[in-house]
């Protein structure tokens, strides 16, 4: 079995520098271009609900929607910030992309070992491909906003775990809260990131250590639920939000009427493949070729792997929906084995290239074709007969030293040396 590499604080030298920076300046001019999109459907009901919140109504009382309540916070935070309208509503997607571009980095970094010039890579695979794979339709919703926390949960929980830190576990149990804030359908996305993070782990994690984690966790997912749970018991909205949450959802899962053809799910899932082929192609790749030698990438491979099987329940959960932008969920874990793919890939492409340069040809032939001067060539014949006649080489010095000592020199050992020496001088005057 292979030795696992320890994680040690990296240093980024001044061209991966150089990389990231000019991967987070393609993905800004990427998200940029797309703040005129308009907002249409969804994103309108949205926009209005977040209206309504800063004029001072209270969510599922003066405005209802059978969506939790991130999204709508999520529209009332980037119109405060930027203004009600799509370009403020897309400039603050545009930060929050940037945002999980940068968590991306501080996460998955040590994954590459050498060639860490590839850290750069998983932005532009997962962000840059939910700009080129999304339409107007696609972009602003839950499925490709929950990206962040998502990864965030796992990120920090694994940090917590190699560093005992109860900060990070309270953090990691905050980005959990969020994604619940979202869908809470998410859950189980969250249930599975977390059973992949701790089988990943388990060889460092005692029971005590693991006791001492969960409460902080537990407390950074509860906190944002009790304060959400004040809020509507203060605005006397209790029982429209827990039927929101609790009722309707079941309902509508429950009734057949309101169920989605296949025919949707087969079309959105063929969306998918045909938009982010390549995406899928290299993250096939990465889920094979994975840095065995590096914990971290043994450990994100997992997490992806368990985050894509749990992408796959929810989608096939939601049955009176299967609309393209739920695949969207995919994008982050197949990104993040795309880097790894990319890796591969770039390496056997550089190896390749190597082999086929005149400079390696011309070693690798002057190693192993018979040289064409004729001088030189049947000096080297000269001399590899006389080292046939001369018996087989010295094996060490003191050995040597003991039978010289103990040889006359007029013995055949001795002979045999001159003739080395001689053919040797024969050699090299041949070739002058």
């Amino acid at each position: 079995m292979q030795r696992l590499r320890s994680v040690r604080p990296i240093r980024i030298s001044a061209l991966e520098a150089i990389a990231l920076v000019c991967a987070f300046l393609i993905l800004a001019l990427i998200g940029w271009s797309r703040c005129y999109d308009p907002l249409v459907g969804d994103q309108a009901l949205f926009l209005i609900g977040a209206e309504k919140l800063a004029a001072g109504g209270v969510l599922y009382r003066d405005f209802w929607d059978i969506k939790q309540p991130g999204v709508f916070a999520f529209f009332l935070a980037g119109g405060r910030l930027f203004g009600f309208d799509q370009i403020g509503e897309h400039a603050a997607d545009l930060l929050w992309q940037l945002a999980f571009a940068a968590a991306l980095v501080a996460g998955l970094r040590g994954c590459f070992g050498r060639e860490r010039i590839v850290l750069a890579f998983a932005p532009l695979a997962v962000i840059g491909s939910y700009y080129a794979g999304s339409s107007s339709w696609h972009l602003l919703q839950v499925e490709e906003l929950v990206g962040l926390p998502l990864f965030g949960c796992a990120a920090l929980l694994l940090a917590a775990i190699r560093r005992s830190s109860a900060r990070l576990a309270l953090a990691s149990g905050l980005c959990a809260a969020a994604v619940l804030a979202f869908k809470l359908l998410f859950a189980i996305i969250v249930l599975a990131l977390v059973a992949a993070t701790l089988a990943t782990t388990r060889a460092s994690l005692s029971r005590r250590s693991l006791r001492q984690l969960a409460s902080p966790w537990l407390a950074g997912i509860l906190l944002p639920v009790a304060a959400f749970t004040a809020y509507a018991v203060a605005h006397a909205a209790t029982g429209t939000t827990l039927q929101t949450t609790f009722v309707i959802p079941v309902e509508v899962l429950l009734t057949a009427e309101m169920h989605a053809p296949a025919a949707r799910l087969a079309d959105s899932a063929m969306r998918f493949l045909l938009y982010f082929r390549g995406l899928i192609f290299l993250g096939l790749i990465g889920l094979v070729t994975a840095d065995r030698t590096s914990a971290r990438a043994l450990a994100w491979r997992a997490i992806a792997a368990a985050w894509i099987l749990a992408d796959g329940v929810v989608i096939a959960i939601q049955l009176s929906s299967w609309w393209q932008y739920h695949f969207l969920l995919l994008v982050p874990p197949v990104g993040i084995l795309a880097s790894f793919g990319w890796r591969f890939s770039s390496g056997w492409a550089a190896r390749a290239s190597r082999r086929r340069s005149p400079r390696w040809r011309s070693r690798a032939s002057s190693r192993t074709s018979p040289c064409r001067c004729p001088r030189v060539r049947s000096a080297r014949c000269s001399a590899s007969r006389a080292s046939d006649r001369s018996g087989p080489p010295r094996r060490s010095s003191a050995i040597e030293s003991q039978r010289t000592a103990s040889t006359p020199t007029h013995s055949p050992m001795r002979r045999r040396r001159d003739v080395s020496a001689r053919t040797r001088r024969s050699t090299c005057s041949a070739i002058r």
